[in-house]
């Protein structure tokens, strides 16, 4: 039996200068990583977590208000309507010193006005 020799397979390294090109790319890597946690931890999240807190005080400040009552809804939508009426006036004065030779165009434009008006109220 003749004896048989054990092939090991041969490991070739790497040439040295290619395992250091690696190493500094993972340092590059690694500073940049570095730089962008820094930049979240010292300007980005302390700016978001601000904003926050301040988002949070205004909240709290709402909740903390005292709810209307229907009288005072009433009060409100009275106060609406008699604005709006003012503001309808107001427009028709102005459509009419604006325009005094047309009064045919100023009617239909006093029209629109007052139903546009109603619509929105």
């Amino acid at each position: 039996m003749p004896s048989q020799r054990v092939r090991r397979p041969v490991l070739h390294h790497p040439p040295r200068h290619s395992w250091l090109k690696r190493l500094k790319g993972l340092m590059k890597r690694l500073e940049e990583e570095i730089k962008f946690n820094s930049y979240m931890v010292s300007d980005k999240l302390p700016k978001e977590l601000e904003s926050k807190r301040r988002m949070v005080q205004y909240l709290q400040n709402v909740v903390s208000e005292p709810d209307m009552g229907q009288a005072e809804l009433g009060e409100l939508e009275d106060k609406i309507r008699e604005n709006n009426i003012k503001i309808n006036h107001l427009i028709e004065k102005r459509m009419m010193r604006n325009d005094p030779m047309d009064k045919k165009l100023s009617l239909f434009r006093q029209q629109a006005s007052i139903i546009t008006r109603k619509k929105e109220a």
